[in-house]
């Protein structure tokens, strides 16, 4: 019985790492946790104002139009691919 009860923090603890894919070092030099969006949904997902397709960006906070290059927040693993939530990118670019 020891045996199992000595396994439950360690458990958990890897039940919240398998929540969180990633941990990235933000710009501003703060940890944050992102959350990824499953490449299956992604392949689905288009551009709500121009119709082209979306990828993640590499921060990996947002999807990035290929075509008119608005970057659409994810918000709780859940793209936002509202045209008033986006931005436009710059024009170095931020998707992969």
């Amino acid at each position: 019985m020891r045996a199992i009860l000595s396994f439950v923090p360690f458990l958990s603890v890897c039940f919240v790492i398998s929540l969180c894919r990633f941990i990235i070092k933000s710009p501003d030099l703060e940890w944050r946790f992102v959350m990824t969006v499953s490449e299956e949904l992604i392949e689905l997902l288009v551009c709500p104002v121009c119709r082209a397709r979306v990828a993640q960006t590499r921060d990996g906070g947002g999807l990035e139009c290929t075509g008119c290059r608005r970057v659409y927040p994810i918000r709780d693993a859940i793209p936002v691919m509202l045209a008033d939530e986006s931005e436009i990118a710059d024009s170095g670019g931020e998707g992969e």
